[in-house]
Formats: structure tokens, sequence, C-alpha cells
């Protein structure tokens, strides 16, 4: 986690679950009034960052001793 969330991570632990939501901009201004407009944008695109899916590949099969099938999600194989 960068400075930046560790400084607003309650703010921005209580904004996580409506990024997608409609009224997220209205509710962002509400939230964090006492920010600086400067640091709310920042503040949003941290928030579009952490709601971007993840895409990259862990590779479980070599920490640790078990049978692995692959599988298939939206189109990338995973163990």
């Amino acid at each position: 986690m960068n400075q930046y969330s560790e400084e607003y991570h309650d703010i921005i632990e209580e904004l996580k679950p409506m990024i997608n939501e409609p009224e997220f901009n209205k509710v962002l201004d509400q939230v964090a009034s006492a920010i600086l407009k400067q640091k709310r944008f920042l503040l949003k695109m941290e928030l579009i960052r952490l709601a971007c899916p993840c895409i990259r590949l862990i590779d479980l099969p070599s920490l640790v001793e078990s049978n692995f099938r692959l599988n298939e999600h939206q189109g990338k194989y995973t163990f």
C-alpha cells in the first residue's frame, strides 16, 4: 500500500464499495469535502485503480505440493 493509500485509508475503505455506483462522485465530494480538490482527484484515481480487476498470474504449483488442474476464466488460464 502506498503512502497516499495509508493517509486516506478510512475514506478509501468507505468508498470502495461505491466506485461503480452512479452517485459515486457526489458521495466522494461529501465524504472528502475537507480534502483539497487536487488531493480529492488523486483519491478518486486511487479508488479507480483499486477497482480494476487484477490480471496478474500467480504460480501456486511451484509453492505447494499438491495436484492442480488447469482452469480457464475470461480467457485466462489458471491453476
